[in-house]
């Protein structure tokens, strides 16, 4: 299946979205002490405080990437998209 490039480019209109829904999200205690009934709730609510609080989502989106190749996707088991790195030394497999 030959890959195709795509970019990213989410509006900011849904990154204001996202963060007021984080922000009103009701985070389920846990069940167990751990990830045998899911994602442990700590964890979860950790990086929900981070997707809202410190990560910095404009980096990702198309304009900050330009210049840059794009990520490539294919259709080999539906629709993925996959990173492509050079191996940094020829002892690497």
């Amino acid at each position: 299946m030959p890959a195709a490039a795509f970019a990213i480019d989410v509006p900011q209109i849904t990154l204001d979205d996202l963060h007021e829904r984080l922000k009103r999200a009701r985070w389920r205690e846990a069940i167990t002490n751990d990830w045998t009934s899911g994602v442990g709730p700590a964890y979860l609510r950790q990086l929900g405080e981070y997707w809202q609080t410190t990560f910095d989502w404009a980096p990702r989106n198309a304009p900050s990437i330009a210049g840059r190749s794009s990520a490539p996707t294919s259709t080999a088991w539906g629709s993925i998209s996959f990173t492509s790195v050079a191996r940094a030394s020829a002892r690497c497999r």
